[in-house]
């Protein structure tokens, strides 16, 4: 009768084997990709709305290419929050730009003369700048002095303390698209006469967020503690996987192409999982935790099968 042997070389062999079909598979597209030409959705540009004075509406889907837009616009105009970002080596997810001028016509409202009573000479004119707001009302932006009778220093100008307020409101519905409602304002509670106020003023936007595709295929090597069953034995192992199916490389539904290598007290086996579907989705305080049949080998040359429970590092 034929015997057939191996060992622990063979085994290695095996895996590296596994490893190369692998990379190879899910690296194809990669190397082919050069052939595909980019496609412009139009359901991805945003869609820009002035719902009223002070309030835009920006509704669209994510797009990756239109982010990308936005942050070379960014880093020609030396954003600081961008450089933190990159300093901090994280990645920008969404952008919402808001650009809020002011009118350049503004309204002078001049008040009472004032004379010095104890110096006739050293009169003044007081006169407060405003701006009209694009919902009606005057902004008080300055207040202004003329001494006409000190000519070293005849204009004295006090900016009052605005402050701007931008809000941004996003919604989602169940295609994936998204809803921006900026609300832009300015205030200014020095001056008695405008405390409490709000003055409107419409503003530019620009909006998009990274693209996050639905579940798909992905190339992703995660490594895992398994505990292997068989009809003859109880093991723990260490595995490696090499694709995933799901949201992200971390939330995951299936793992597939895991090769693996395991022990207990009378042998070491090499092991084959095919595909394993995460039970964590449906078990509470568990996440990422797979279960799949396996093929296995030992030193001895004997194929086993069982199946097991990997938990992911």
């Amino acid at each position: 009768m034929f015997e057939f042997k191996t060992n622990l070389f063979d085994i290695t062999k095996f895996i590296g084997v596994g490893l190369l079909i692998a990379f190879l598979w899910f690296n194809y597209g990669k190397f082919t990709s050069w052939m595909d030409k980019p496609k412009i959705d139009p359901s991805l540009i945003p869609r820009i709305v002035q719902l009223e004075t002070g309030l835009v509406k920006v509704t669209g889907k994510s797009n990756t290419s239109e982010l990308k837009d936005l942050i070379a616009d960014l880093k020609k105009d030396n954003s600081i929050a961008l450089a933190a970002i990159e300093k901090a080596n994280e990645k920008v997810d969404e952008i919402t730009a808001v650009v809020t001028k002011l009118k350049a016509s503004s309204k002078i409202q001049e008040g009472e003369k004032y004379k010095d009573p104890e110096k006739v000479t050293r009169d003044f004119s007081d006169t407060i700048v405003t701006r009209p707001s694009d919902r009606g009302g005057e902004l008080p932006m300055a207040r202004v002095f003329y001494h006409p009778d000190i000519p070293e220093k005849s204009w004295t100008i006090q900016n009052f303390p605005l402050k701007l307020y931008t809000s941004v409101l996003q919604t989602q519905i169940d295609d994936g698209t998204y809803s921006n409602y900026v609300e832009t304002y300015f205030t200014n509670d020095f001056v008695k006469s405008s405390k409490g106020k709000k003055f409107y003023f419409n503003s530019n936007v620009q909006w998009a967020k990274r693209q996050i595709k639905d579940r798909k295929f992905k190339f992703n090597m995660r490594l895992g503690f398994t505990g292997g069953v068989t009809q003859d034995s109880v093991f723990p192992g260490l595995d490696l996987s090499f694709a995933s199916y799901g949201k992200t490389k971390r939330d995951m539904d299936w793992r597939f192409l895991t090769l693996g290598i395991g022990f207990d007290k009378d042998d070491t086996y090499g092991y084959f999982n095919p595909v394993q579907y995460n039970i964590g989705n449906f078990i509470p305080l568990v996440e990422n935790m797979f279960m799949g049949p396996f093929i296995g080998i030992g030193t001895d040359a004997e194929v086993t099968y069982g199946g097991g429970l990997s938990v992911l590092f």
